[in-house]
Parts: structure tokens; C-alpha cells; sequence
């Protein structure tokens, strides 16, 4: 039993003896520290100028990033860019102000144009530059109302439906296989026959006027009126002359005609 109380007060003190030695090392790696850190502090107090030597470098190794991006060839970034979609391009002007430059640029722009009006039957051109030219060109080959000055610009082939009646139906040249009639829309709010010998009634005395769906009795009153009125565009053509025909729906196509 003695020699068992030994022993253990034996390995209480080794163990006592490797604590102290763990808080010695623990202190001597504190004190390397805070010495190493004094060190720094003194060095820096000596020469203020490595701190802003250091903001200095990583400013460059930003701006050689940068840089990397605004030396790629000009005419490489404008394949690329010719291969995104419109609305990717558009949100090119948010990565740089180089990118803005270069997307505001008519190299960019000339062959969406091209593109983009190829197929168009009437095209609206407005802008000083061709990426305006080419915004204004989409947001109006949107629109779905017609206006006096397109409704009169032109002719258009007249063709009544077999819904009209058996009567009409027999004086249809198109469903006769021959070319269908064609009228104009003259600005003064007349209709003009471009083709007289087609016309089963004297159209010239017609009238005509333009307005939007939203009216409630388009016809209202019309017959009455002296003067020409109507809306200055719409999706509706109203016309008269002996009687009040079917409103005609206008309708806008893909390749932006009516």
C-alpha cells in the first residue's frame, strides 16, 4: 500500500510537471507575438509610407484586371458581342465603362438593323444613333393602333366576307378567282376607288373616320356629321355611305405591315 501511494504521488507530479511545461510554452509562443507584432508596429511607425506603397500594389494587380479585359482586340469583343441577344447586350453597359462605349458604338448596332428591318414592310426610323434608331424601331413595331397617316398612305384590297350574304358574295370578284378591289383612304375622309369597274356601288361619296376599341356606338351620330372627325389612330375603320358597313378590324402582322 506504500509503495501504491508512492507511485501516485509520483505520476501527480509528472503530471504537475508537464502542465507547467505546456504553460511555459503557451507564455514563450504569447510573448513571440506580441514581440513579432511590436516589430511591425515600429517598422511601420518608422516608415509611414509602406502602407500606402501596399494600397498602392493592390490597386495595380485591380487595374491590371481590368486592363486585361480592355486590351482584348476590338473586333474579337464585337464577334462576340454580335452573337448574344439584344436584351444580353443591353445589360453589357453595367459591367464597365468601356463596355458602355463600346455597346453605344454603331459597329455594334448596324447589323441588328440590318437584320431587324429586313423583313419589315413598314419601318419607323427616329434617333441619332443606331442603337436609338433600333430602340424606337421595336417599341413602335409594338404598337397595334393604326394611324391616319399609315391608314392613308396606301391602298388596300377590299374583300367582303361570305358572311355578307349570298348577294355580296356573288359580287365578290374574289370569289370569282379574279384580283380583288382596291381602295384608298384619302386624307380629307373620302373613299376612293382604285379600281371603278369592280365597284358594284358608287364609292367616291363614302366616308370614313378611324377610332379605338374602347368607343361604345362607333356609329353614333356619324351619319349626321359634316366634318370629318375620329380619333388621330386606332384598331377600328368605320365607313359609309348608303348604309353603315362592318366596322374593319385593323390588325398588326409580324413583318409590321397592316
Amino acid at each position: 500500500q506504500q509503495h501504491r501511494q508512492q507511485q501516485h504521488r509520483q505520476q501527480q507530479q509528472q503530471q504537475q510537471q508537464h502542465r507547467q511545461h505546456d504553460d511555459d510554452d503557451d507564455e514563450h509562443r504569447h510573448q513571440h507575438r506580441r514581440h513579432h507584432h511590436h516589430q511591425q508596429q515600429q517598422h511601420l511607425d518608422d516608415d509611414p509610407c509602406d502602407d500606402l506603397c501596399l494600397m498602392g500594389e493592390r490597386r495595380r494587380k485591380r487595374k491590371k484586371h481590368v486592363d486585361i479585359t480592355t486590351k482584348l482586340q476590338r473586333g474579337l469583343l464585337l464577334h462576340i458581342i454580335h452573337s448574344l441577344h439584344t436584351s444580353e447586350v443591353c445589360r453589357l453597359v453595367c459591367v464597365s465603362r468601356y463596355f458602355r462605349s463600346l455597346v453605344d458604338s454603331n459597329d455594334v448596332w448596324a447589323k441588328r438593323l440590318e437584320l431587324l428591318f429586313s423583313d419589315k414592310k413598314h419601318v419607323f426610323r427616329s434617333g441619332h444613333t443606331l442603337k436609338e434608331v433600333f430602340m424606337n424601331a421595336y417599341i413602335d413595331g409594338q404598337r397595334q393602333c393604326i394611324t391616319k397617316k399609315e391608314l392613308t398612305r396606301g391602298h388596300w384590297e377590299m374583300t367582303y366576307k361570305a358572311s355578307m350574304g349570298e348577294d355580296f358574295a356573288a359580287l365578290e370578284p374574289f370569289f370569282h378567282d379574279k384580283s380583288p378591289r382596291r381602295r384608298r383612304f384619302r386624307p380629307d375622309g373620302r373613299i376612293e376607288s382604285l379600281t371603278p369597274s369592280l365597284e358594284p356601288f358608287g364609292v367616291n361619296n363614302w366616308q370614313w373616320t378611324l377610332r379605338s376599341t374602347e368607343v361604345k356606338n362607333p356609329y353614333e351620330n356619324l351619319e349626321n356629321n359634316t366634318q370629318h372627325r375620329g380619333d388621330s389612330r386606332g384598331t377600328l375603320v368605320l365607313y359609309w355611305g348608303q348604309m353603315a358597313f362592318p366596322p374593319l378590324s385593323v390588325k398588326r402582322l409580324s413583318n409590321w405591315g397592316w
